[in-house]
């Protein structure tokens, strides 16, 4: 028997779906992806984590159109086994359990742009480990000194 990964998606569905095509996107048009993440410890369910990511899909400038705009989110569950030091379970359900939710974003996407008008869209792979490191960040600049 394979072994089973010690982080199981137990549950993920999409919150919203929204895509237009571009009435004339330019050839060189370039997208803009901007992913808002959420994580927290689901209080009921000991390992359990309760993760959101939303994705706004938009041209990178207004003088080159991209084919698509929109945007996508996708909550889901994620559980740690046991095994993985306690210490480290959260940024495992962070940085992995917001990976595997992206990765069914980005097949949702594919999948619904493969049948529309300029095409199949491809997302490109997102490093989680620095969306979250950015969003601390932003959130730390928020707040009076």
């Amino acid at each position: 028997m394979i072994p089973l990964s010690p982080l199981q998606l137990k549950q993920h569905y999409f919150t919203v779906i929204s895509l237009k095509a571009a009435a004339k996107p330019a050839k060189d048009g370039k997208p803009n992806l901007d992913p808002t993440v959420g994580c927290m410890a689901d209080p009921k369910l000991a390992n359990h984590w309760r993760l959101s990511l939303h994705i706004k899909l938009e041209s990178a400038s207004p003088e080159k159109p991209f084919a698509y705009e929109g945007e996508i989110e996708i909550q889901g569950l994620v559980e740690i086994h046991d095994c993985i030091d306690a210490g480290k379970r959260e940024q495992v359900a962070k940085v992995n359990g917001t990976s595997l939710l992206y990765s069914a974003a980005r097949e949702m996407l594919l999948n619904l742009t493969a049948r529309s008008a300029h095409g199949a869209l491809c997302l490109p792979t997102l490093n989680f480990q620095e969306v979250f490191a950015k969003g601390v960040a932003e959130k730390a600049a928020e707040k009076p000194a």
